[in-house]
């Protein structure tokens, strides 16, 4: 588990323009969507537009009473965890 932690955590700070820090436990990474390079707020419109435009799902942060924040998974495999990062980075790309 620690490995995809690390591969998540080393393709996101290579990709995006706010650097993340390695969660302590779990399968999980609770981020700002601003690190993400976006100035949307809102968790959940953000979700909803990202799965149907870049086929990448995260939970948005309002489910957890933070709103602007996303929680993502590294439970995949590690080649999985690259190209959804990637799939997110380029749609992002474009989008702004």
């Amino acid at each position: 588990m620690l490995e995809r932690r690390n591969v998540f955590v080393k393709t996101f700070n290579e990709l995006f323009p706010e650097h993340i820090h390695p969660p302590l436990s779990s399968l999980y990474c609770f981020i700002p969507i601003q690190a993400f390079g976006s100035s949307e707020t809102n968790s959940v419109a953000f979700c909803e537009q990202v799965l149907r435009e870049a086929n990448v799902a995260m939970v948005p942060g309002a489910a957890f009473g933070t709103e602007a924040y996303l929680r993502c998974s590294f439970g995949d495999r590690e080649e999985e965890l690259k190209e959804a990062l990637r799939a997110l980075h380029g749609y992002l790309s474009k989008a702004s």
